[in-house]
Parts: structure tokens; sequence; C-alpha cells
């Protein structure tokens, strides 16, 4: 990758900054115009959500639960995992077009509120065990 920045003349422009403390990632998110998690593989996508909470417009690929988070062209891009044209279209629309950054930036903070706050975790894991085991649902919270 460092031959390949410098090969590109990136070098001021790009840097590879390895591993990040937990407590910095947010510093470094709010930095960032777009976050682009092009996966061929992916669980949850944790850092797709935790960009999203920063309100940075997100662009991810199409695979495994990544889907589950990003509603295309509503909370963010999605884009067919491997197809490089489609990404760089897809970095290249966002980095030109603020107002679409704009909106997908809300939506996905939208959607991380709605969905993927500690309460709301709670509540619909508590509603499988209920419904797991054919007890009636209680109205308590944590």
């Amino acid at each position: 990758m460092e031959e390949l920045i410098s090969e590109l003349k990136l070098d001021n422009r790009v840097r590879l900054m390895g591993t990040i403390p937990h407590e910095q990632i947010a510093g470094f998110l709010n930095l960032a115009d777009v976050f682009v998690l092009p996966s061929l593989s992916e669980g949850l996508g944790i850092a797709i959500i935790e960009a999203m909470a920063c309100g940075i417009p997100v662009i991810g690929t199409n695979v495994d639960g990544i889907p589950d988070i990003i509603k295309d062209n509503d909370n963010g891009v999605l884009v067919p995992p491997g197809d490089a044209e489609a990404l760089a279209g897809a970095i290249d629309k966002l980095l030109q077009d603020e107002e679409l950054r704009g909106k997908l930036a809300v939506r996905g903070l939208e959607e991380v509120e709605q969905r993927f706050q500690w309460e709301n975790i709670y509540q619909q894991v508590r509603q499988v065990y209920f419904d797991l085991t054919g007890l009636i649902r209680e109205t308590s919270t944590i």
C-alpha cells in the first residue's frame, strides 16, 4: 500500500494510520466526508454503524449483514462487491453532491438512533427470550 501511495503521488493526501485506539475512532471518522467499507464479506458491519453514529454518509457493499444496515440511497449507498467501477462512481457521486451527503448522513444517524441504541437492543433481545419461552412480555425496562 505504501508503495502504491507513493507511486500515485498521494503521499500528501493518504496516510496509513495502523491501529487506532477505540476512544479515538470518532475523532478520525469526523474528519471524513464519506465512509467506505468495500467488504467482500462482512458480519454486521459495526464500522458502518459507528460512521453513521458520527453523521458520516456511508458506502458499503451488498454482502452479508451490510444491507441489514444500509438502505440503498436512503441512509447510505450499496454497491456490488468487487465492482471497483461502481465503488468509484458512488464515491465520486457523494463527493460531488453535498445535498445527498447531508441527506444520507441525517438518515444514517436516525437509523442508528432508532435501531442500535442499547435500550432498543435490550428490549429486542428481551422480547426474543420472552417469545422463545412463551412468557408474556413484561413492560418493565432496565
